[in-house]
C-alpha cells in the first residue's frame, strides 16, 4: 500500500510515497503511466480516515504539477479503465461533494502483505 509522511519545516511540506517493486509492476502493466501511478498512490494516502479520497481536483492536480485541474480529469478516466478507482458524486444545493474510493480487491488478491515487524521475529 502506498505510505504517505509529511513533514513541515519552516512552511516547507514534504512528501514521499513508496510502494513495492510489484506493485509498480502491476500499476505498469495495467498501462499506467509515471503519473498516474503516483496519482493513484496519492488517492490511497489520502483515504485513511474515511475509506475514500475527498482531495479536490486543484489539491491533486497541483500535487502531480498539472497546469490545469481539468487536465486531472483524463488521469483519473484512465485509473477508473484500469478499474483502480471508482468515483460518486453527490449534490448537495449548490455544492457537489466528490468521493474517490480505491479498489484495493486486486491488491490484495495478488499480493501477499507482510508485516516487516513479523519477518524481525522469525
Amino acid at each position: 500500500m502506498a505510505i504517505r509522511w509529511t513533514q513541515s519545516q519552516s512552511n516547507k511540506k514534504v512528501s514521499f510515497i513508496m510502494y513495492r517493486d510489484d506493485v509498480e509492476k502491476e500499476l505498469r502493466d495495467r498501462g499506467l503511466n509515471f503519473k498516474e501511478r503516483i496519482l493513484y498512490c496519492k488517492i490511497i494516502s489520502l483515504c485513511g480516515r474515511y475509506g475514500y479520497c475527498t482531495a479536490s481536483n486543484q489539491y491533486l492536480a497541483d500535487f502531480l504539477d498539472l497546469s490545469s485541474p481539468k487536465d486531472l480529469n483524463r488521469y483519473l478516466i484512465k485509473l477508473e479503465e484500469a478499474n483502480l478507482i471508482t468515483r460518486e458524486s453527490e449534490v448537495k444545493g449548490t455544492k457537489t461533494d466528490r468521493k474517490i474510493y480505491p479498489v484495493l480487491e486486486w491488491w490484495l488478491e495478488e499480493f501477499e502483505y507482510t508485516d516487516s515487524d513479523e519477518q524481525d521475529e522469525e
